[in-house]
């Protein structure tokens, strides 16, 4: 129908008839956009927004922090941003640098140098290399995988290397 109409738009003279049919042809593309995603989608009619929305990565997080004990993760900064976004548990995400794997400037004086952290800390492989997270924090204390499928959580007990990469900026800012 719109395809229709968009076709008689330019046959017709009278502007007065233009500017209806313009808007009989928007509407019907309002409409025909309805239908398609309403009935569109074989299988799934109608979707929880909310499930349609989080990234797989927030996904597994959460479903981690409720089974193991970690102080927050560290992962690249558009995972930083997603899982601060969409965790439903709160779970602090802080962004590393990827070519020094050092702490963004985002982190303040306070959280670092008043309250250091006190417990395990998660690591994001994906998207950083796992070699480059190797060498630079070490060998992980345990290794997360998702039941998704999606992807593994790092679990470093002995975290005192990455304090001191995380503060570096910091350190350099003061």
């Amino acid at each position: 129908m719109v395809p229709v109409l968009f076709g008689i738009l330019p046959s017709i003279k009278n502007q007065n008839y233009l500017s209806h049919s313009r808007n009989f042809a928007f509407l019907g593309l309002i409409f025909g956009l309805g239908v398609f995603a309403a009935f569109g989608e074989e299988g799934a009619l109608f979707r929880d927004p909310r499930e349609s929305i989080r990234p797989p990565e927030t996904v597994c997080v959460d479903e981690w922090k409720e089974k193991d004990s970690f102080v927050f993760v560290l992962s690249e900064p558009r995972k930083a941003r997603r899982i601060l976004t969409y965790s439903e548990k709160r779970i602090l995400a802080y962004p590393i640098d990827f070519s020094t794997l050092e702490g963004s400037y985002s982190v303040s004086n306070k959280e670092w140098f008043l309250f250091p952290p006190e417990g395990p800390i998660a690591v994001l492989p994906e998207g950083l290399g796992e070699s480059r997270i190797k060498s630079f924090y070490g060998e992980p204390s345990r290794v997360l995988d998702c039941e998704s499928g999606n992807g593994k959580i790092w679990i470093y007990e002995d975290n005192a290397k990455i304090r001191d990469y995380l503060q570096r900026p910091v350190q350099k800012t003061k």
